[in-house]
């Protein structure tokens, strides 16, 4: 058990505890100590099953807006039924100079092989920015797929 003390907030707990041998739950409860409001948050986390592409969703509180918590909805959703493994939800914090090159750093660190998106707008209408560095994109609305470069850009300026 972690406790960790601050201005907004306090976790009081944190445990993993094993459910089935290839599946852990992570659950953790967050108390705002200002509106004295408490909630318990479970992740079950999987492995991923043999054949089927892991993604990851991709979703920018700068475009989504109010709408961010739907739009990340839709994206798992629209992953599960391509029959992905859905890894997680990036939602990059808002003072990252560019949320692109942090969902890229984050897609390769998880190994994942499709990027999903919402719509085009959180890739900046370009799909090649995702492409060229060797994921494959799709989009929500409206339903878009775009397969990974044969030609893979490395580094900064792609």
């Amino acid at each position: 058990m972690a406790v960790i003390q601050g201005i907004w907030a306090e976790l009081l707990k944190f445990s993993v505890r094993q459910r089935q041998p290839a599946q852990a739950v992570v659950c953790f409860q967050y108390s705002d100590q200002l509106r004295g409001e408490s909630m318990t948050y479970a992740n079950a986390i999987e492995p991923p099953i043999a054949g089927r592409p892991k993604s990851l969703g991709f979703i920018r509180n700068d475009l989504s807006g109010i709408h961010a918590p739907r739009h990340a909805a839709e994206v798992w959703r629209h992953a599960l039924g391509l029959g992905h493994h859905y890894v997680y939800t990036v939602r990059p914090p808002v003072d990252v100079d560019s949320p692109i090159e942090y969902v890229l750093g984050v897609a390769a660190g998880l190994g994942v092989d499709v990027i999903v998106v919402f719509e085009l707008g959180h890739v900046d209408d370009r799909p090649a920015l995702i492409c060229d560095r060797g994921f494959d994109l799709e989009t929500v609305s409206p339903q878009g797929a775009w397969t990974r470069s044969s030609r893979l850009v490395s580094g900064e300026g792609a």
